[in-house]
């Protein structure tokens, strides 16, 4: 039987007579077995002896899996934080979640060798325990540390044989980070590491999010890079991308590529090295929340210059936060010039954007509207209904190609899209 005593069931109650209403049904239970146990309610340190008590019984009725999640508690938030009681647990635990607690298991800790998988949210974890966590989860297949306090250097080691999943979020201390467990697969990390060491041999999907805004995220993409077997890529830059160099090295197994641009200064040239970089990309998503502020000139010609090439694999390209800028105008139309077998661009000027942990949220922010969907397609719709017979103004055309200003680039796009169409 699966136990899940939550806010979402009991509506929002005081805590007093929350916690009153779980010691009484707990007494009534006669179940002979627990499988699971989740707490989801706001509550902290004061009320610890209860949620000692709710634990224990959950051990008592074999309950291999474990979710404690304590929520904050709004005007009644304090840094009371509740001490789970890792002496309670029993060795044949296998799942572990916590949030908002305190963990500091001794170095000695056996309990914790048949776990395999352990989820900690804005837990204060003993620096000690973290240090030896690599000995002491020798069965873990899943980690998650998110908001962690977990000192300023992170590193997994080899005799983690079993861990396939990684996920390091936003724990701010962090400034050096390393892994050798071979056998991870999926990796996701969010955070202001200046030093990384990854030693892994099938990491295949990688959501990497460096914020740092300094040359260690130039270093990521070389590590990423790096990664023999990486077929998909969710990047997200902080950094303008005029320090990405035109020789990046190759992804060379890439097929699925999701970048964000989360730059308050963006240079877009950045992402058409990155494409070049990724001669098997297959699948390209790209989510904007910046802005440009360059000399349009400038800019458009180096564009003009990186977009010289042809990728032959790419089909399926999105564009999320399209907004009708001139440099998103622009970039499209180069993805449509060098993507020689595109099958879809789809144009989005809201959509969603990965905040990591497997949390999607919506980009509802009042700059976004769908004005900017409106007008491309009312290009495209034109073009079609012209089809072959369509003919471009080949002057108008050069000469909105020479315009500097923003308010030509509305018609350029248009005149691209009908080009496209008479191909």
């Amino acid at each position: 039987m699966n136990l899940e005593i939550s806010i979402h069931r009991f509506g929002q109650y005081e805590r007093e007579a929350f916690v009153g209403c779980v010691n009484k049904f707990l007494k009534l239970y006669h179940g002979k077995e627990v499988d699971s146990f989740k707490v989801s309610f706001p509550l902290d340190g004061v009320y610890a002896a209860d949620l000692d008590e709710w634990i224990h019984f959950a051990i008592r009725k074999g309950a291999q899996v474990l979710d404690l999640q304590l929520l904050c508690c709004g005007l009644l938030e304090t840094n009371n934080f509740y001490v789970f009681p890792h002496w309670l647990l029993p060795g044949s635990l296998k799942h572990l979640s916590l949030l908002r607690c305190v963990l500091g298991p001794p170095l000695d800790f056996g309990t914790f060798n048949e776990l395999r998988t352990l989820s900690l949210n804005n837990v204060i974890i003993d620096e000690k325990f973290v240090a030896h966590l690599s000995s002491v989860c020798l069965c873990l297949k899943r980690l998650t540390l998110k908001e962690c306090s977990v000192g300023s250097c992170l590193i997994l080691g080899a005799p983690l044989l079993c861990l396939t999943e990684l996920k390091v979020l936003q724990c701010i201390d962090l400034a050096k980070l390393e892994i050798h467990c071979k056998n991870i697969t999926s990796l996701e990390y969010e955070g202001l590491a200046e030093t990384y060491y990854m030693k892994t041999k099938w990491l295949a999907r990688i959501f990497w999010s460096d914020r740092s805004f300094n040359d260690s995220s130039l270093h990521a993409l070389t590590q990423l890079a790096s990664c023999p077997g990486l077929e998909c890529l969710h990047l997200r830059l902080w950094f303008s991308g005029e320090e990405i160099p035109e020789n990046i090295q190759t992804f060379t197994n890439l097929k699925q590529l999701h970048l964000d641009l989360f730059s308050p200064h963006l240079n877009v040239c950045g992402v058409l090295i990155i494409i070049k970089a990724a001669p098997m990309l297959e699948e390209f998503v790209l989510t904007v929340r910046a802005s440009i502020h360059n000399e349009v000139r400038s800019i458009r010609r180096k564009m003009s210059i990186l977009s010289r090439f042809s990728h032959l694999c790419l089909r399926k390209v999105k564009i999320h936060g399209f907004q009708g800028r001139w440099y998103e105008i622009e970039l499209a139309i180069c993805i449509l010039k060098i993507a020689k077998k595109m099958e879809i661009m789809v144009i989005d000027p809201i959509g969603k954007y990965y905040a990591g942990g497997g949390e999607w949220k919506d980009m509802n922010d009042s700059r976004y509207s769908y004005e900017a969907v409106v007008q491309v397609k009312e290009a495209v719709g034109e073009a079609r209904e012209d089809g072959e017979a369509v003919e471009v103004d080949e002057k108008k055309a050069e000469a909105v190609d020479e315009m500097g200003d923003e308010d030509g680039w509305e018609e350029r796009g248009r005149a691209f899209v009908q080009k496209i169409y008479v191909r």
